[in-house]
């Protein structure tokens, strides 16, 4: 994935686990927009 205007790249996360390659482990935080409703 591009990084801006960059030739810089972000690893997807299937890029990520085939670079770990089971070697080790992974703590993945996955983010999503807040809107300010939690629907609660």
């Amino acid at each position: 994935m591009a990084f801006r205007e960059t030739a810089d790249r972000i690893f997807t996360l299937d890029d990520c686990l085939d670079l770990v390659a089971g070697r080790g482990a992974l703590v993945v935080e996955i983010k999503s927009a807040f809107g300010g409703d939690d629907g609660s």
